[in-house]
């Protein structure tokens, strides 16, 4: 991957994972250097692999699939895929109908499993979506990390 840039892969449903992307003007610069033409002509894309169960090196995908988008929309929603299944994502330029230039790779993220339900009747909630608010857990007011536990109230020798 050239330059500085993320790709985020976030899992919405089972079946669906959004993507949120930055991308630096270094490497478009340089794409366009090195094939001589601007950025417009080269066909700007997404490719989604499924990488269940194996260890990715760019090239030994089970198979994958690509959308057309361009790099300064910043973000993306992927749907239709299968559930518990791992996927990477790569943005990048078409050089040829075979020859892909990736810029930016995205994190691996595992669509779950669902037993019967389709997506209308799932409601997923990522960790990182999960709301806790403001309240403390009752322990709180009782551990600290400077806790010494000999004669507490948690068990220790009186």
């Amino acid at each position: 991957m050239i330059g500085k840039g993320i790709l985020e892969a976030k899992l919405v449903t089972p079946k669906k994972i959004d993507l949120f992307w930055n991308t630096s003007d270094l490497p478009l610069k340089v794409i366009q250097y090195y094939f001589n033409c601007r950025l417009e002509k080269l066909s700007q894309v997404m490719r989604i692999y499924d990488v269940s169960h194996i260890i990715f090196n760019g090239n030994n995908a089970h198979h994958f699939f690509e959308i057309a988008v361009p790099f300064h929309k910043g973000n993306w929603t992927v749907k239709g895929l299968v559930p518990n299944r791992n996927y990477i994502v790569e943005i990048g330029v078409k050089i040829t109908a075979n020859d892909f230039f990736p810029l930016l790779r995205s994190n691996s993220v595992h669509t779950a499993m669902v037993d019967g339900l389709n997506d209308r009747e799932y409601t997923f909630i990522s960790p990182s979506n999960q709301q806790y608010g403001d309240q403390q857990p009752d322990w709180a007011d009782h551990v600290s990390t400077y806790s010494y536990y000999n004669g507490s109230i948690y068990g220790g020798r009186k």
